[in-house]
């Protein structure tokens, strides 16, 4: 029976590398395939990184030890099919060792019975041809009872770091929600998308950072070159968590009475004790999921509001904000004098800012016409300036028009006919009025509106031209009277028969000359 011998090579098949990967980018590969072993194989011990007595950096897991049949390019059967796991969205260990070498990092894979080295060797059937090779050889200097250790010669803790920065178990972010398989969380510089707590897109550009249990349909968001990662692909799935998100403040009654206890706390504890409270309270309300809304909302530009870029998402959102009865919707535009405020706090509410990002996804021409919004439920007024600029009357149309034409019917004797369609006239909330507002700088302008479009009720506030009559709200109020006024005696007059006229002209002879 033949003798093996050592060592042996195994042709990892490696001439160019992947140029794009980073040295992080390979330690992310082996502390992923750590962290799937601690769950494959039931491990009792967590992976570990950290620096030896030799001063050198070791990735450390208590799995089943690697195998030459690991290097192979190939899908691996246990995580395929293995949500939990993560080591399905890597690079792959054969192309994470091919980097390190590359980038002459030095180091040493050991598992229980075997050693391997990655070298440089001529193939086997082209001599003149160089690869990347696993050299293997009995272990019988290292002490291992399971698992496997890379020991780095020359690796960096800046490379450690920016490795562990890939993994919401280092980076262990505050959750400032969660639904079902989503986390939605803050990072400090910048928001990345994680898949089972490893980070799959780096700097989304989002406003937050996610991490979205694995599934069948995740796993078909990717391909084989992870950083060419389709986040729009990954963006249907953040708006779904995004249309349930919760934002109450529910817990700030926790807080009140949790500031109760301490201010009964505060005459028994000392200076110090008192300061370490605060902060400890500061820190907690930095995490209040509206405050971050808050500063999302505020946007002026379209495009940065990013993965909320979405009617049902902010309706969603705004709907919560105002049934906590304690904001005023304020746009950037919009003018608050001293006396507004004062208003605003005297009713025991606070500013919320809306900017003008939203005009065009609510198709308003101001944020204070959100009053008039009717997508947020029949009943449903948002508390918005209107509230404190012009507070709205409850105004009784028929009896509000019959008294404007009462002084043209005492003059022209309008016909019943024509005073009924008068009297049924249809109030319409239009988003585009001319009006008096302080917003004279507004650049919103509708472009699926052209001129040749624009019927009568857009373009003048008002439409006499169907069988029903319609004009704007904004006629419905007392700055506007006059203006309704003419127009109705336009109206009248215009829709007067001549017969009628005739006689009115005989009865008032010496009135008309």
């Amino acid at each position: 029976m033949p003798v093996s011998t050592y060592p042996k090579y195994f042709d990892l098949n490696i001439g160019k590398v992947l140029e794009h990967l980073e040295t992080e980018d390979s330690l992310k590969e082996i502390i992923s395939n750590g962290l799937d072993e601690y769950i494959l194989s039931d491990s009792k011990k967590d992976i570990r990184i950290y620096k030896n007595d030799n001063n050198k950096w070791c990735i450390r897991d208590y799995g089943r030890g690697i195998k030459s049949s690991n290097f192979k390019f190939d899908i691996n059967n246990d995580k395929q099919d293995n949500h939990d796991i993560i080591g399905m969205y890597g690079y792959g260990l054969k192309d994470a060792i091919g980097n390190l070498f590359h980038r002459d990092i030095k180091f040493k894979i050991y598992t229980k019975n075997y050693i391997f080295t990655p070298v440089m060797r001529s193939k086997k059937d082209f001599p003149d041809e160089e690869t990347l090779h696993m050299e293997i050889i009995k272990n019988t200097i290292y002490e291992m009872k399971t698992g496997t250790e890379f020991i780095f010669d020359n690796l960096k803790l800046e490379n450690i770091t920016k490795a562990k920065e890939k993994f919401m178990k280092f980076l262990n972010p505050k959750i400032i929600f969660e639904l079902n398989d989503y986390k939605i969380f803050k990072l400090d510089s910048f928001q990345s998308i994680f898949v089972n707590g490893v980070e799959v897109h780096k700097n989304t550009g989002f406003h937050f950072s996610y991490d979205i249990k694995s599934s069948d349909d995740i796993t078909k968001c990717f391909n084989r070159d992870r950083k060419q990662l389709d986040l729009q692909s990954l963006k249907p799935h953040i708006i779904k968590v995004l249309k349930k998100i919760i934002i109450n403040n529910d817990d700030n009654n926790d807080d009140n009475n949790k500031n109760d206890e301490f201010e009964k706390q505060e005459e028994q504890e000392d200076q110090e004790d008192q300061e370490d409270q605060e902060d400890q309270e500061e820190q907690k309300e930095e995490y209040k999921l509206i405050k971050y809304i808050q500063d999302i909302l505020k946007i002026n530009t379209l495009e940065y509001l990013q993965e909320f870029n979405s009617v049902d998402i902010l309706r969603n959102i705004i709907l919560q904000i105002h049934n906590q009865n304690k904001y005023v919707f304020v746009g950037t535009k919009e003018k608050l004098t001293k006396n507004i405020k004062e208003k605003i706090k005297n009713d025991n509410k606070e500013i919320f800012i809306l900017g003008d990002a939203l005009k065009p996804k609510f198709k308003v021409k101001n944020i204070k016409d959100l009053y008039h919004y009717n997508g947020f439920g029949e009943d449903i007024h948002l508390n918005t300036l209107i509230n404190y600029i012009d507070p709205p009357k409850i105004i009784n149309i028929r009896e509000y028009i019959s008294n404007m034409i009462q002084p043209i019917d005492k003059l022209l004797k309008i016909p019943d006919i024509l005073k009924n369609k008068l009297l049924n006239i249809e109030v319409v909330n239009i988003n585009n009025d001319n009006d008096n507002s302080d917003n004279s700088d507004d650049d919103y302008s509708d472009d699926d509106n052209n001129d040749e479009n624009i019927d009568n009720l857009e373009k003048y506030g008002y439409n006499f031209d169907e069988d029903i009559l319609k004009i704007s709200q904004k006629y419905i109020d007392e700055r506007n009277k006059k203006e309704l006024f003419v127009i109705l005696f336009r109206y009248i007059v215009n829709n007067i028969d001549d017969e009628s006229i005739e006689k009115l002209a005989e009865s008032k002879r010496g009135w008309f000359w």
